[in-house]
């Protein structure tokens, strides 16, 4: 049985109209050892969403890579964790004084964006009704905009990232859980995304996902949580496990 579909010329058409409604809300986080110079300095990288619950501005990503980010903290104490915010400014120090909460078995983490805000040029909250989140079912399709460390470089001038946009199929949805499979996944050159590359979804985890409704509408359902190499498999983390004042239910 086909476990994954690849994109055809309607999807690609599609998913170059569903991207820049979901862009502005997606963005990269990344570990540094200086606020002053990239390269040499930036040690690992990640992706967040951002999210308008009604009651709060959020920016969510995944627990392991907070965890990742503190365990490389015990070696090097002047490390930094930075999120770009605006496009046109450079990217800022993620506060962890701002994290609401984390979870380790959903492997989420928020912040408040409050005392933010106003470097968020360009962004957009993606709306989430936490008590009402779109039903996903097998053979959905799901759009994401992930930043992956393969498009990641560093120049004297700073560091510049390469969004890759993906779409994938649900194949197995639980409650607080879905899975796509990966193995046939294509670029929008038509090529598998596996064959490019080693480790292609390195660097997307906290990726805000969205199902794609057949009248190009999209709602936010999940964040990408983790890229399983050796069963070529995505895990997505429910939307539904979030609280409106961006606590992580338990």
């Amino acid at each position: 049985m086909d476990k994954s579909i690849p994109l055809s010329n309607v999807e690609v058409d599609t998913l170059f109209l569903v991207v820049p409604k979901i862009k502005p809300s997606c963005g990269p986080l990344f570990f540094t050892r200086s606020l002053e110079k990239a390269v040499g300095n930036v040690t690992a990288n990640g992706s967040f969403g951002l999210v308008d619950t009604g009651e709060k501005k959020l920016l969510v990503t995944c627990w392991h890579v907070l965890e990742e980010f503190r365990n490389q903290l015990c070696d090097e104490s002047d490390l930094k964790i930075c999120a770009c915010l605006a496009q046109s400014k450079n990217p800022v120090v993620l506060d962890l004084k701002n994290l609401i909460d984390e979870d380790r078995r959903f492997d989420l983490a928020t912040f408040d964006m409050e005392p933010m805000l106003s470097v968020c040029e360009g962004r957009v909250f993606f709306p989430l009704n936490c008590e009402h989140i779109h039903l996903v079912k097998k053979g959905n399709r799901l759009a994401f905009v992930g930043y992956p460390a393969m498009h990641r470089s560093e120049t004297d001038d700073g560091i510049y990232f390469g969004t890759t946009p993906h779409v994938v199929v649900a194949q197995d949805v639980s409650d607080y859980a879905l899975i796509a499979e990966t193995s046939r996944v294509m670029n929008v050159e038509r090529k598998l995304l596996s064959e490019q590359h080693e480790n292609p979804y390195g660097g997307v985890s906290g990726s805000p996902c969205f199902l794609v409704q057949k009248n190009l509408l999209v709602h936010l359902v999940a964040f990408v949580t983790e890229h399983h190499k050796g069963l070529q498999i995505l895990k997505f983390t429910s939307a539904k496990c979030l609280n409106p004042d961006g606590t992580i239910k338990r």
